[in-house]
């Protein structure tokens, strides 16, 4: 799969909007003592339309590559971060896709794609691979299960016999 090239998304801005502006609706029906969060609200949809509808600060995901060890996540400010795993929780939509990706089990990664941002050629192409790789358990959860599952078998059932280390001492 090439590397792919991210584009900021209006219509992935606009939803983002809305629903920012849902909770600035919810905001102005609670008592007056909670309107200091309208300030905090409106500055959420600036930073969050900035980094993820529109692509433009500098922690913002511009590029995904697979490489043959992992995933990884080109950022505005060169940085690369990666090797990334594919983890469970992607989740394929007719127009829109969420990849989830993880490096342990502390740092996760979900990207929010739709066609506008990859185009509808590379967005087929990335759900007709993402679907094959689950169904050819890709994914880590399938791909670790039978270590898993011999390594909870392994803890959990009573061992047999064990075998005792020779002494080199003579018996008294």
């Amino acid at each position: 799969m090439p590397e792919l090239e991210l584009r900021g998304s209006v219509s992935f801005s606009l939803l983002i909007a809305v629903l920012h502006g849902l909770v600035v609706v919810a905001l102005l029906q609670l008592p007056a003592a909670f309107l200091w969060l309208l300030p905090v609200a409106v500055l959420s949809l600036l930073l969050t339309v900035a980094k993820y509808g529109l692509l433009l600060l500098s922690r913002s995901v511009r590029k995904i590559r697979l490489a043959h060890d992992g995933w990884y996540l080109g950022l505005n400010n060169q940085v690369q971060l990666g090797p990334f795993e594919l983890d469970d929780a992607t989740r394929l939509d007719s127009g829109y896709l969420r990849l989830s990706l993880r490096r342990s089990a502390l740092e996760r990664r979900h990207l929010i794609i739709n066609r506008e941002m990859i185009g509808a050629d590379q967005f087929r192409r990335l759900s007709v691979f993402l679907r094959w790789a689950s169904e050819k358990g890709q994914q880590p959860e399938a791909a670790n299960l039978r270590i898993r599952l011999k390594t909870f078998l392994a803890q959990r059932l009573p061992a047999g016999p064990r075998l005792r280390k020779s002494s080199s001492r003579a018996p008294k």
